[in-house]
């Protein structure tokens, strides 16, 4: 009697132009049980339950070449680059936002990338699954890199920013040392339940590489801030320096190495020299004297001055003012406008009457880089969290090495015997559930049964 025929169901990949008629149901005899093997070559293997039946699974008659996968890697990529880029990880609900974005964004290429196929054999999970990490790995090396361009162009690059960089290339190279040469021996998986399982594990493995690396970036550019924060102040007073402006108008005025420096910081000499001379003679045309009154205007407008210094190289740093919120700006230009602001900061530690986290002017920054402080705890927090969140007691089987029991359609117990080949990290993961095609001579035969 023949055979009901199977649905036809094409798990793999092939080319729009190719309708279903090109797909063919084989039926290998139970004397072959041969695996296909090669990189994306979409045959398939005859499956033997644990009843001793075959079953007939599609195959594909003309695959394809494998080079026309790369813009499949390319659109999930830009996916996965505009999540990064474009949501704002500023604080804990910005952090939860983009943690469930990119659980939404990795279910969709799960489903797009799994074959229906149940069998754990399939080299193409773990093709996939290699594409999918060096692709997080990859935006969060670019977004290091976007602030280690901006860094490198801002003015007043200091010596701690390049122990920042190395440790963020250690960072990085040990998560893909890690992952790419893991020297830990995998096991076989319980189940295809199991390995199932195991694969969407991946999730917080690749969600705490991303979170991680975003931390990175966000405790660097606190790091470049807070260390030019302290020359910059010091540079102001050397570069306009009270000497200039007592012996003569003009040379102030005109000094180059004051216009170059400010202006390399967004801010123009010749406006802020005018407001800085009506301040100290009161608007007529009389001569400095320079007492104590005009030398206290004059060390006010320094703390304005450094200010607006500091908001602008915030904003080269982080790309743009966004995350300063607008009760903050309206603090920020009241302090420009409103000297007696500066005008009591001064006074306060000249006098040493109130500590400095009472100040205005340290107030306003706190707030200026409080988003990006709290930002950096939060991610790296998530970071560890969701690396943790991976059950114990399989992840200690599995580094363990111990051999669990085959159930189903799994291989008969194998032994690594080709133990020169360096270890592919998704067989930890998924416990050597996901075989490559080099393997298949050391494989054995399929199991009927457990």
């Amino acid at each position: 009697m023949d055979r009901q025929q199977e649905k036809k169901d094409n798990f793999g990949w092939r080319p729009l132009f190719l309708d279903s008629s090109s797909i063919k149901e084989s039926q290998l005899s139970s004397d072959s049980r041969t695996l296909y093997g090669g990189e994306r070559n979409h045959s398939t293997y005859q499956q033997i339950t644990s009843g001793g039946s075959t079953s007939n699974i599609p195959e594909l008659r003309v695959p394809g070449p494998a080079w026309v996968n790369l813009f499949y890697d390319l659109a999930w990529t830009a996916t996965f680059a505009s999540l990064t880029h474009n949501n704002n990880t500023n604080g804990l609900w910005g952090t939860l936002s983009y943690v469930t974005f990119f659980t939404v964004v990795w279910w969709l290429w799960v489903s797009q990338s799994l074959p229906q196929s149940c069998d754990p054999s399939t080299p193409r999970v773990r093709n996939r699954l290699e594409s999918i990490t060096t692709i997080i790995l990859g935006e969060g090396i670019n977004g290091i890199a976007g602030t280690l361009y901006s860094v490198i162009w801002a003015p007043g690059l200091e010596g701690p920013i390049v122990y920042d960089v190395g440790c963020a290339a250690l960072i990085v190279s040990f998560i893909a040392y890690l992952y790419f040469q893991s020297p830990i021996e995998p096991s076989d998986p319980k189940d295809d339940r199991h390995s199932g399982c195991w694969m969407f594990w991946h999730l917080s493995l690749l969600l705490s590489i991303i979170l991680l690396l975003i931390g990175v970036k966000k405790q660097f550019l606190l790091s470049c801030i807070l260390s030019t924060t302290d020359s910059m102040l010091r540079a102001v007073g050397h570069a306009i320096n009270d000497k200039q402006l007592r012996l003569n108008y003009i040379s102030a005025q005109t000094n180059m190495t004051i216009k170059n420096y400010l202006l390399r910081r967004g801010v123009v000499w010749q406006d802020e020299y005018e407001q800085l001379v009506a301040r100290l003679t009161n608007g007529s045309t009389s001569a400095l004297v320079w007492n104590d009154e005009q030398k206290t205007e004059f060390f006010a407008w320094n703390y304005r001055i450094s200010l607006k210094i500091l908001v602008a190289t915030f904003a080269t740093f982080s790309g743009d003012c966004g995350s300063i919120s607008n009760q903050t700006k309206a603090k920020i230009e009241d302090y420009y406008k409103n000297a007696t602001w500066s005008l009591q900061d001064y006074h306060y530690i000249n006098t040493k009457s109130k500590p400095r986290a009472s100040l205005q002017y340290f107030q306003i920054l706190t707030e200026i880089l409080h988003p990006s402080i709290e930002s950096a705890r939060y991610v790296v927090l998530f970071a560890g969290m969701t690396l943790r969140s991976a059950p114990e007691s399989d992840t200690h089987i599995a580094l363990s090495g111990k051999q669990l029991p085959k159930v189903g359609c799994h291989f008969q117990d194998r032994r690594r015997h080709n133990s020169h080949r360096p270890f592919i990290p998704e067989r930890w993961w998924f416990a050597n559930a996901l075989v490559s095609p080099e393997d298949k001579d050391d494989q054995g035969e399929f199991s009927a049964g457990s």
